[in-house]
């Protein structure tokens, strides 16, 4: 196992870290989209091919990212190499390599009081639980490696055989996402006192933007209603005269 200084072991963690809460940003904002559908049907139909990709490009950002820390590849920077390099290089988060890490930190002497370094046995859970011996985290590389990370020749040929096998429900992205943060939060906390959230400030953005939109076709429909009102194209009643 190669040895890694403190810098470069926090230099992972943070690169695992950046690609599981982008995950679960876009994630969430797909759903949070799909939930609106109902709500915001005309609106999003309206431009139907904007929204599609909007839709699919988040879908995918997510997904593109949880391959990410989950890949079994030695050389990629996901879980198995960082839970191959905290395993080998414990040292670092004794309470030496601690307070030299938080040394310009208030509450480093009430920091250094917990017992730092990481259980064995839950280090080993952790391997077990994001490599592929684990079914979801299976399943997923396998998706990576014929779907995502290239186009398989059998993936070409029977597309609705991986769909209908390994296809993954949103509560299995929600799972591979949340297990991961706790994972690595988990180090973080234990080697700089430190642990990453999950949202983002801003979250329900989305909504406002739906909602201008909704205001704006309501707006246009009234407009094109009074142009055709004054017009004389309307009958007694108000309405559009049925197409003949």
């Amino acid at each position: 196992m190669p040895k890694y200084n403190s810098d470069e072991l926090g230099s992972l963690i943070q690169s695992v870290a950046d690609n599981l809460i982008d995950a679960g940003i876009h994630y969430r904002l797909f759903r949070d989209l799909v939930e609106a559908v109902p709500d915001h049907s005309v609106v999003l139909n309206d431009a139907r091919a904007f929204w599609t990709l909007t839709f699919v490009g988040h879908r995918d950002a997510a997904l593109f990212r949880i391959c990410r820390v989950y890949d079994q590849e030695s050389r990629a920077v996901g879980f198995r190499t960082l839970l191959g390099a905290i395993q080998g290089n414990t040292e670092l988060f004794d309470e030496v390599h601690f307070r030299a890490r938080l040394k310009g930190n208030p509450y480093v002497d009430d920091l250094a009081r917990v017992d730092r370094i990481p259980p064995p046995q839950q280090l080993r859970d952790d391997i077990a639980a994001t490599s592929d011996q684990n079914d979801l985290v299976k399943r997923l590389v396998i998706l990576r490696n014929n779907i995502f990370a290239h186009t398989s020749r059998e993936y070409a040929l029977r597309p609705d055989r991986f769909k209908a096998e390994l296809g993954l429900e949103a509560d299995d992205v929600w799972a591979l996402i949340d297990r991961g943060l706790g994972i690595v939060n988990r180090y973080a906390d234990l080697f700089h006192a430190n642990t990453y959230a999950k949202e983002i400030v801003g979250r329900d953005d989305y909504s406002s933007v739906l909602n201008s939109l909704k205001r704006d076709y309501s707006a246009r429909q009234e407009r094109i209603y009074q142009e055709m009102k004054a017009a004389g194209a309307l009958d007694l009643e108000g309405n559009y005269p049925p197409a003949t």
